[in-house]
């Protein structure tokens, strides 16, 4: 038997439908939809999200002095690469958290208007 016959909307289902075939397969195939919809809705909030912060990141900081630091970055990830072969994570994944740093840095440093990046400064 299939475990997604236990679900209780195909149960209900399975109940009034006569044909044995449709009966075997609607369970599955109903997990599989509501598997695919919620794959959907998470990769279309991370896309979204993914979205808007890049439009921060080229609103505020897409400037010479960014590029100037991600290049910097790339040459020393590269150049001590084989050194940091003890560091069990990805090189992007390192990249792109000491560009969070910097940018970090940069939102501290840096004012707009009255105050900061992080609210009204006193």
């Amino acid at each position: 038997m299939i475990s997604c016959r236990r679900c209780l909307l195909s149960a209900g289902l399975n109940e009034q439908i006569t044909v044995p075939v449709i009966r075997q397969i609607l369970p599955a195939v109903l997990a599989v939809a509501g598997f695919a919809s919620l794959l959907a809705l998470v990769f279309g909030i991370l896309g979204f999200v993914s979205y808007k912060l890049v439009g921060f990141y080229r609103e505020h900081f897409a400037d010479s002095i960014s590029v100037y630091i991600a290049v910097t970055e790339l040459v020393v990830l590269v150049w001590f690469a084989d050194m940091m072969s003890a560091v069990k994570l990805n090189l992007i994944v390192i990249f792109i958290a000491v560009h969070f740093v910097y940018i970090f840095i940069r939102m501290v440093v840096t004012r707009e208007g009255n105050g900061t990046y992080f609210g009204p400064r006193y």
